[in-house]
């Protein structure tokens, strides 16, 4: 893969896409090459590397009520029996 390196980028223009990274919990870069992706008409490419990422569907942000149904469900982890511990 290649590297390409942007001079002179406009402020206002950084900001969006870094408010863009932000929003959708990517990198930088990562939304750079997305932008780029769909500007030259590749987005949808399952063969784009922006878009391949196997880990891509683990990413994401728990709302609040996520993190308590998942307390909920693995609070019985938690318990203790004594009598698994004594012989």
């Amino acid at each position: 893969m290649k590297s390409m390196t942007v001079h002179k980028m406009d402020d206002l223009l950084l900001e969006a896409i870094k408010e863009r990274a932000d929003a959708k919990g990517n990198s930088i870069n990562t939304t750079i090459k997305e932008l780029l992706a769909r500007a030259v008409g590749l987005e949808g490419n399952q063969e784009n590397p922006t878009q391949a990422s196997g880990y891509r569907r683990f990413l994401g942000r728990w709302t609040a009520d996520d993190t308590a149904a998942f307390e909920a469900a693995t609070a019985d982890f938690e318990r203790i029996d004594a009598s698994d511990w004594t012989p």
